[in-house]
């Protein structure tokens, strides 16, 4: 978090360098009167997962026993494994801007592009306390077989990259202009394409590729001389799962289905610093 909260701050003085170079003089005094502008932008954003668990891995309606054939793994079914995002790594976005005005306070924007990113999701592991009466076994779902159990476990880590490509359509909510600055609101609704391919013999976790967003933020307009430049701080929320199904089981120890069981909904969530350009 404390990277985060740098790359902010820096960007922000950056921006705060650029209003500093005012003049009372206003700059682009007939730009609002266009009623279409076009720009390019740059950022940087912090990827990040909000998850919810089933109470028990066997309440997922993937969930099986091992059948025989089955890779042997170290799956503990009285284990339950909690997936966090360990850190937030930046990562960088770039795109187009069209901007309509429909009224002297509101705009509407298009702001299609490309976002680069990845999250780094660990998999702590917590017992549930179902007692055994032989140290270091526990007994499989059914009582027929035993799985040895693991006198450590250390969390496991697991990179999901990200390529997304962009469809942003938001309203921009003015405030009245101050000589060259002037501060912003933003809302509306994105809907990203992951461009990463994710196979069930390649990957661990399985995800749809289409997400919806409903995105909020600040920022705020400065004038210069010959082109204005914004700054923004936006946040999105996924409002729909793209958590798939489950992998099959594979000979790897990462693809020990105690990782994908208890998951019962991947919500992504992104952090976004952007400086427009028109």
């Amino acid at each position: 978090m404390k990277g985060i909260f740098l790359t902010i701050l820096l960007g922000l003085l950056f921006s705060f360098d650029v209003c500093a170079q005012w003049k009372e003089v206003a700059n682009l005094t007939t730009y609002d009167k266009k009623k279409i502008h076009f720009g390019f932008f740059l950022g940087t954003n912090f990827m990040d997962f909000g998850f919810s668990y089933y109470d028990t891995p066997a309440l997922n309606p993937n969930y099986r026993l091992r059948e025989p054939g089955d890779p042997e793994m170290l799956y503990d079914p009285n284990s339950f494994v909690a997936a966090e995002v360990a850190s937030l790594k930046p990562g960088f976005t770039v795109g187009i801007i069209t901007s309509l005005r429909l009224y002297p306070w509101l705009d509407m924007r298009f702001l299609p592009g490309m976002s680069f990113g990845e999250r780094v999701i660990s998999y702590p592991f917590y017992d549930k306390g179902l007692s055994t009466s032989t140290p270091g076994v526990v007994p499989s779902a059914g009582g027929e077989t035993a799985v040895p159990k693991k006198e450590e476990k250390e969390p496991y880590s697991y990179v999901a990259k990200s390529t997304y490509i962009d469809l942003p359509l938001l309203f921009k909510f003015k405030a009245q202009r101050a000589v060259n600055f002037r501060p912003y609101i933003i809302a509306g609704g994105t809907c990203r394409i992951d461009l990463e391919t994710r196979d069930d013999e390649e990957d661990l976790i399985k995800m749809n590729n289409l997400s919806y967003y409903a995105d909020i933020g600040i920022g705020f307009d400065s004038f210069l001389q010959f082109f204005k430049f914004s700054a923004e701080l936006r946040y999105s929320y996924g409002f729909n799962n793209v958590l798939s199904e489950v992998p099959k089981p594979s000979t790897e120890d990462k693809f020990d289905p105690q990782y994908m069981y208890p998951l019962k909904t991947l919500r992504p969530q992104v952090i976004s610093l952007i400086f427009y350009f028109e």
